[in-house]
């Protein structure tokens, strides 16, 4: 990949071992689309108010020629 994998969380601190599994599931979509040249995960974990039912919403934006 062109440039680092970027990982944001909002509603959360950051987790490091949370991070750690998306770099991992990054480098295994980098191996089956040797391609892509940029990812940016966004984790959002919502307010205890406002749960519909799953804990965290994910959003992967990879960019691939």
């Amino acid at each position: 990949m062109e440039t680092p994998v970027r990982v944001s969380f909002q509603g959360s601190t950051p987790s490091e071992a949370l991070t750690a599994l998306i770099n991992e599931q990054v480098e295994g979509l980098e191996r089956l689309y040797g391609r892509m040249t940029s990812c940016q995960v966004i984790v959002r974990v919502p307010d205890r108010h406002h749960r519909t039912g799953g804990l965290f919403a994910v959003n992967i934006h990879a960019v691939l020629p």
